[in-house]
């Protein structure tokens, strides 16, 4: 009864109901359309009116969408939604797909890219990966382009196969800040977890820390009260939600921050798929045990994290002076970190929908086709375009071993029904899918033989891939990758081995199903 009552007294339930309300009166338009559009009276003519404009909108979105930049996969999606439902198919487009910004947002991007300029890649480790493996120096390089953020090879990388591994190398790091905290994650939520890292905060800014925090409103509608970020900065935090949820609809809702952050000092870095949340460490349990990771990067990498903050940062607060990012370059501050040797190549990178360069899904990509013995993907959902699904199936039937770790107990029963719609074509190509019975897999993850791995926050979904602020890190020849490989066997072994037979032959109504789920996934 308390999770009921909280749930009809919270921001998403009266958001949801001005939605419908929305959508209802759209609906009572159209009924009254269908009621009186033949009758000669003033009222049906108007209504006939109405019609011709809800077609003719149809017609000019599908236009608009074949001419756009959209991603073809995506794009052809969103072409039968609108021709399928021409009424409301149009204002699914509009509030959940279209990629146009506000003059402000693309002022701050080109804020973004003139203030903080790409760190040069150091010659000698392009020349060190280029005898190594001129792929791997190929990959680098769009990384480099796309985010601006350079190979390194001065950092060290440690793995962590679940959330509360990490959670108290987390504190402890937090615990030695001496000059600045960020912090920008999806989901944040009062419990043990938060709680704990708050208190921290808390006596740091006190210090005169520079404190900061980013959470995306919707991600922690659920979790945080309204306007949670006047209650940190009353503690000297600095905090913003992103994109804050309110009951007119936006196309902003689109474009959500799905990253997780969290920088010390500029030489200590968090990332992976946790959240701050007590399922993310398995104090509270929801759908089994979460299956989730992260990694902790020290040295000159964490500037890619650091830089994806101040980047976010920037489109909600702008500085008052340029200079005042020369505080935050990998230089300052490093002395305090340990020398770090040569310990593999490590690369931050970050996805923005302010472009139609779909960033992490090109990595994937890049990863599956260096393949050669195997490529172990872990993904919480499983909504992926041609081109991903012809990359998956033409590894496999080259003889490259690959294998997807899904959830044994799914947490979008929808999502998780829409995921099983490509089994058939996976598993007949010769991909292999295995599903974690424990419970529910978090983690967002590829290891490439024994060399390649990325590790960060982009689901295989269309709107990871192609609407959410993302991010993620590369990972060439790290001695952590065979950590990562480790847990994919311990995952495994503890899943179950999805069998050809039994989506072979699926019944006509499971067809049925599966196929209005596919027309309709971009939506989900």
């Amino acid at each position: 009864m308390k999770k009921f009552l909280k749930f009809i007294t919270g921001r998403l339930f009266f958001t949801g109901l001005v939605f419908l309300f929305d959508i209802a009166l759209y609906a009572v338009i159209i009924f009254l359309i269908m009621r009186y559009a033949v009758s000669p009276d003033y009222i049906g003519e108007i209504l006939l009116i109405v019609v011709v404009i809800s077609y003719a909108l149809a017609i000019g979105i599908m236009f608009y969408i074949v001419n756009s930049k959209i991603h073809d996969s995506y794009k052809i999606s969103w072409l039968v939604v609108t021709g399928a439902i021409p009424v409301f198919g149009p204002i699914f487009f509009l509030l959940f797909a279209n990629k146009k910004f506000t003059k402000k947002e693309r002022r701050m991007e080109r804020a973004i890219k003139a203030i903080l300029d790409n760190v040069p890649m150091k010659k000698e480790v392009e020349e060190e990966v280029r005898k190594l493996d001129v792929e791997a120096l190929l990959m680098s390089n769009y990384i480099y382009e796309e985010t601006g953020s350079p190979l390194t090879n001065e950092s060290y990388v440690k793995y962590f196969p679940f959330g509360e591994k990490a959670f108290p190398y987390m504190l402890e790091e937090l615990s030695k800040a001496k000059h600045y905290i960020f912090l920008e994650y999806f989901i944040i939520e009062e419990g043990l977890m938060w709680n704990s890292i708050l208190d921290i905060l808390k006596q740091k800014a006190k210090e005169g820390v520079d404190v900061r925090v980013l959470y995306d409103d919707v991600g922690s509608v659920s979790t945080l009260p309204k306007k949670y970020y006047l209650k940190l900065r009353k503690f000297g935090i600095k905090a913003h939600a992103v994109n804050p949820l309110n009951l007119r609809m936006s196309i902003r809702l689109n474009n959500r921050d799905h990253r997780k952050i969290m920088v010390i000092d500029g030489h200590t870095g968090f990332t992976g798929g946790i959240n701050l949340a007590d399922e993310y460490i398995n104090k509270k349990k929801r759908f089994g045990i979460w299956k989730d990771n992260a990694i902790m990067i020290k040295g000159e990498a964490v500037y890619g994290l650091t830089r994806l903050f101040l980047g976010s940062w920037l489109t909600i607060e702008k500085p008052d002076r340029p200079t005042m990012f020369d505080a935050y370059l990998p230089s300052v501050y490093m002395d305090e970190c340990a020398s770090f040797l040569k310990r593999g190549y490590v690369q931050c990178y970050g996805d923005i929908p302010f472009n139609y360069e779909a960033v992490g899904e090109n990595i994937y990509l890049h990863l599956i086709e260096r393949a050669k013995k195997y490529v172990y993907i872990a993904t919480p959902y499983l909504i992926i375009d041609a081109q991903m699904m012809s990359a998956l199936v033409s590894a496999a039937k080259q003889g490259v071993d690959v294998r997807i770790l899904m959830p044994g107990i799914p947490d979008k029963k929808l999502v998780y029904s829409l995921a099983h719609s490509y089994y058939q074509a996976l598993l007949k190509g010769g991909v292999k899918i295995y599903e974690y019975t424990p419970g529910f897999v978090h983690m967002k993850m590829f290891v490439v033989d024994d060399i390649y791995a990325t590790c960060g926050t982009v689901n295989l979904d269309f709107r990871s891939l192609f609407l959410h602020l993302e991010n993620g890190t590369f990972l060439y020849r790290t001695p952590c990758i065979m950590d990562m490989k480790q847990d994919f066997i311990d995952s495994f072994k503890l899943s179950k081995f999805i069998n050809y037979e039994e989506y072979r032959k699926p019944k006509f109504l499971k067809r049925l199903k599966w196929g209005i789920l596919r027309m309709f996934a971009p939506l989900l």
